[in-house]
């Protein structure tokens, strides 16, 4: 196949003679050692006969000629316009053999879908996006659209270099931001695009990043280099079909890989109006591993030439030809002449790079030909494999010159918002559960839910064999910023062959032979999601499933696609958690959590019985299993039933009979048998693998699981007295911290005791940070002077020092009492309970105290609690009961403690008809600033025992945990979801002092004038202006 571009049979001690008359490898030479396709035979037998004569040796490949004084005659013969142009038309088809352009693929249409947006500091939206590629191929991108653009805007495409993450490097996501274009382009007014390289970033393949035998095996006859020169074009086809681009202004910039990239595309696509090239390749003349062009591993850039490379014989073009071709459109070269070739020492990469600038001043004189001087430019320097500050410089003000116009070098950038996103906290994946099956072709899978802050949802499939895994996106409908909006809570492997999830509220039906999402939609717009085992194969063909928080019975009809609301099963409990058929076709459902219960359904007439006595009902959730003796056993307050016919009889415990298998699987399954036999021992996608054994061998193997992450939900943030910012994410629970003072964070990773809970609320008490935590009761504390080391048996680090499950199974407050010994937490009871406990452990003793609810608020929830200048504790209450018990009050209290007495002293409803007191703070005033339900506040004078202020702030946004702070120059912040306001003490004015670019999830710390606040799974900062 080299036949196409090595037709010259001259031997190895030839050409290099050929090198050694010519002091250089030349253009000419090229021509010459190759057949001519062109007219330039009579230079060959010139050159030929010339390189006989000499009896010079014949230099190995890896020692290359020193540099001459005279170059190549790139342009020798060439008088006129024309004649170069001629010349040009030559060297571009040569350019086309050489990355095997004739080999590329039918282009498919674009279908572009946008995946997620994320609001970069106020300055541009970040979109992921994808795009086809080939008739089988998807790329993905970030694509970078400034805010506030007027009219059409230049455009970039951005070129990452040897990178695993690909595109996360463009967009500053991984550090180095010299190199972070995408960044970059976007705050000086581009719409940009980064796409990844097809083997990196999310297309990176089973064997890892730049790895390309899977492309050769699918295009042998094609080059990685022709590949990628043809995907960055169909970028360009992205900018050129979106309304906020000036398809004649769109240009090219990258660095290393990305570097000769730039340069290769525009060779390539004379859409391309501005190229500028960073540390771009060497050239194959003059470079002592120019074999690596054609290497056997890793990135093979230009296979098919392999052969006659190992055979000394080179390419028809160098890339001083290739960066000709841009002629006469604005090039910008910059390169290290220290640049290193690996492996080579470095004095013979030095001549190389040197004979690579000579080769420019040729280029130079293309474009002085073409009437363009001023459109090329080279610089070099000294600062290795670099993007050099200053040539960051000249990057921009080349493109803002040649894309802008001149007068655009002037202008000053925008200034900065404030607000900055400071990167996920812990980029972590839950698994919401996971069944075992086989496609068609008789394929081992691993099927699984997750849950992360992506915005929308999805589905991973992983081949136990081949190791590959497949993600496969929720419906756009799906998609959400807020958390667990569209978290799997209750799966099932129909009968039917498909795979049935809820996405929330929105049922999804997965073919695991086609690999394809077939259905979608909302049966019950009134719910939130599916619970446990709620979801089973009717008898007569339908999906049945129950929601939260309405206990509502739905059907999905897999033939016609129809949906169907068969109305409340309980009309006041909110957790349907099983379901199952009995043989004569009615339905049961267990149902709780406040008081457990059992109905039957007759699904055709629409029969709803309730089959507990009423007397008999208590707190917890019923729950029901299919038989093989054709009836259904159940169980609601310790009470066991068989059922049938829609009737149920009372029996002992032990007369029920076995669970039939069912094919349901709950969120948190990890485990299960693949239809070989195999089996799926673990499932760790926090950790990204899973594990499978063999039971005839014995055998276990662990597979990576590649997929992508939003990145875990962060429940809190605090500061540390270390400086640090110390938070929590939540399915999974991590640990993190950051570091203002490196602007790093640090993902600590899991404490396994808490699980897919999380640390609800956060206090810095001497050197330690303190926080309660979902869904045990457990009070932590971390030694910040310490190594987090959570799993020592001796001195874990963070440790437990106190247990209050029941009374306080979900957290919402924690307070570092000012006496400096004393650590509280409080919040809800446990799932069907009304109202919440206060905990109160010393540090020095250890000794615990437990205050119920009943010896608070009865049957309210303290969510809020701050000290007051004497000591006594001021707390806000909540009515709600998130894990559905039933309300006794309709409206929130504050109420002050006497410290020494542990007793109520004063109550009082600060917000008429607020079911919660949100968040409270303690002015420098001694005030008590609050914020109730629909961001109501209020101040509260603890002294006069009265509300001396209210206000309405629901403007600002909804109310996030916390809302309210007091900082050292004695202003009180409040953070709202939109925005972060300063009210004045005294006064209370209110001063929004920003709009938030993002969703504000959850908060909040203050350190050193700036607000730290968390957007999903992002740590944000903002600082304060002056007042």
């Amino acid at each position: 196949m080299e036949s196409r571009l090595f037709e010259q049979e001259v031997s190895m001690k030839k050409r290099t003679r050929i090198f050694g008359v010519l002091g250089v490898c030349t253009v000419l030479g090229s021509a010459v050692l190759i057949k001519s396709r062109v007219s330039f035979a009579a230079a060959e037998s010139s050159l030929l006969a010339a390189a006989s004569a000499q009896e010079e040796p014949v230099r190995p490949r890896t020692e290359p000629q020193p540099v001459r004084s005279s170059w190549d005659d790139l342009l020798a013969g060439v008088k006129t316009l024309d004649d170069w142009k001629a010349r040009k038309e030559v060297l571009r088809r040569r350019y086309l053999e050489l990355i095997r352009d004739a080999e590329k693929p039918a282009k498919p249409p674009l279908d572009l879908v946008i995946h997620e947006t994320v609001n970069v500091d106020g300055a541009y939206l970040r979109k992921l996006v994808s795009y086809n590629v080939e008739a089988d191929e998807k790329a993905h991108a970030y694509l970078a659209v400034p805010i506030g653009l007027q009219g059409r805007a230049p455009a970039m495409v951005t070129l990452h270099g040897t990178h695993p993450q690909g595109k996360e490097q463009e967009a500053g996501l991984l550090g180095a931001p010299e190199k972070a274009f995408l960044n970059q382009l976007a705050r000086r007014g581009y719409v940009v695009i980064a796409p990844d390289h097809f083997v990196a970033g999310h297309r990176t393949p089973p064997e890892g990043a730049y790895e390309t035998g899977r492309f050769y095996k699918k295009h042998p006859e094609w080059t990685a280099v022709g590949k990628a020169a043809y995907e960055d074009a169909i970028a360009v086809d992205v900018l050129q079909s979106l309304p906020e681009v000036d398809p004649e202004r769109i240009g090219v910039v990258g660095h290393s890989l990305g570097g000769h990239g730039s340069y290769f595309l525009a060779a390539y696509d004379p859409r391309i109006k501005a190229a500028v090239s960073n540390a771009g390749c060497a050239p194959f003349r003059y470079n002592s591993k120019v074999e690596a062009w054609a290497r056997d591993k890793w990135y093979v850039y230009l296979k098919p030439m392999r052969e006659n490379l190992l055979k000394g014989i080179l390419p028809p073009i160098d890339m001083h030809e290739i960066m000709a071709l841009i002629a006469p459109r604005p090039f910008l070269d910059i390169q290290a002449l220290n640049d290193l070739i690996a492996g080579d020492p470095p004095e013979l990469a030095r001549l190389t790079y040197r004979q690579r600038n000579v080769m420019l001043m040729k280029v130079m004189d293309v474009y002085e030909l073409e009437g363009a001087p001023r459109n090329f430019a080279f610089y070099a320097h000294g600062q290795g494999h670099s993007v050099a500050p200053e040539a960051r410089q000249l990057i921009y003000g080349w493109l803002d010159k040649h894309l802008k116009g001149e007068e655009a070098t002037r202008i000053s950038l925008v200034q900065d918002s404030g607000f900055a996103d400071l990167g996920i906290a812990a980029p972590a994946t839950e698994s919401r559960g996971v069944i075992c099956t086989r496609d068609k072709d008789g394929r081992q899978l691993a099927v699984a839910c997750l849950l992360d802050m992506s915005r929308v949802g999805s589905l991973l499939v992983t081949d136990i064999d081949s190791g590959e895994t497949g993600q496969y996106e929720f419906p756009e409908s799906t998609g959400s910023d807020r958390f667990a909006s569209w978290a799997p809570y209750a799966s099932m492997l129909s009968r039917n062959g498909r795979f049935y999830t809820f996405a929330g509220k929105t049922m999804i039906e997965f073919d695991i032979d086609r690999r394809e999402i077939t259905f979608s939609g909302v049966p019950a717009a009134t719910e939130a999601c599916y619970l446990g085992t709620a979801i089973v194969d009717g008898p007569d063909g339908l999906i049945y499933a129950a929601s939260y928080p309405n206990s509502r019975l739905i059907s999905f009809d897999p033939v016609s696609k129809a949906m169907r609301d068969h109305g409340q099963v309980d009309p006041k409990e909110n957790y349907p958690e099983s379901l199952a058929f009995d043989e004569a076709g009615w339905l049961y459902c267990g149902i709780g959590t406040a008081r457990s219960n059992i109905v039957a359904v007759n699904p055709k007439s629409g029969e709803m019985r309730q089959l507990v006595k009423e007397e008999t009902r208590k707190l917890g959730t019923g729950r029901v299993t299919s038989a093989a003796d054709g009836h259904v056993y159940g169980e609601a307050g310790d009470i066991w039933y068989r059922m049938k016919e829609g009737r149920a009889e009372v029996i002992a415990k032990d007369q029920a009979a076995p669970p039939l298998p069912n094919r349901t699987i709950a969120w948190g399954t990890r485990t299960g048998v693949f239809p070989d036999g195999r089996q799926l021992i673990a499932y760790n996608l926090p950790e990204r693998w899973l594990a499978v054994k063999d039971p005839k061998t014995g055998a276990e193997k662990k597979i990576e699981i590649k997929f992508r992450s939003g990145g875990a939900g962060i429940s809190t943030l605090a500061a540390g007295p270390d400086g640090g910012i110390y938070g929590s994410s939540m399915h999974p629970m991590h640990f993190f911290r950051y570091d203002p003072g490196r602007q790093q964070i640090f993902d600590l990773g899991a404490v396994k005791s808490i699980g897919g809970g999380n640390i609800c609320a956060m206090a810095a008490q001497g050197r330690y940070v303190v926080g309660p935590s979902y869904s045990s009761g457990y009070f932590h504390v971390f030694d910040t002077t310490k190594r987090f080391n959570p799993e020592d048996k001796v001195n874990p680090n963070p440790r437990i020092i106190a247990q209050f499950e029941g009374d306080i199974t979900r957290p919402r407050t924690c307070l570092a009492h000012p006496d400096g010994e004393h650590v509280i937490m409080a919040g809800f009871m446990g799932y069907g309970l009304t109202g919440g406990g206060v905990g109160i452990v010393s540090l020095k003793t250890g000794k615990k105290q437990l205050l119920t609810h009943k010896q608070v608020i009865p049957y309210h929830s303290t969510h809020t609690l701050k000290a007051l200048p004497s000591g006594n504790l001021v707390g806000g209450t909540s009515v709600l009961t998130p894990g559905g018990g039933h309300a006794q009050d309709t409206e929130g209290v504050l109420y002050i403690m006497d410290w020494k007495t542990k007793k109520v002293v004063f109550r009082t409803v600060p917000v008429p008809g607020a079911a919660e007191v949100f968040s409270l703070e303690v002015g420098p005033d001694g005030l008590v600033y609050g914020l109730a339900s629909g961001s109501r506040f209020f101040v509260f004078d603890a002294g006069k025992k009265e509300v001396i202020h209210r206000e309405d702030m629901s403007a600002y946004g909804d109310i996030v945990r916390p809302s309210l702070l007091a900082s050292g120059d004695k202003k009180i912040f409040a953070l709202f979801s939109k925005s972060i306001v300063r009210i004045e003490p005294g006064s209370f004015r209110a001063e929004k002092l920003a709009e938030a670019p993002v969703l504000i999830s959850s908060g909040f710390a203050l350190r050193d004038g700036v607000v730290y606040f968390a957007s999903g799974a992002h740590i944000w900062r903002f600082k304060i202006p002056a007042p």
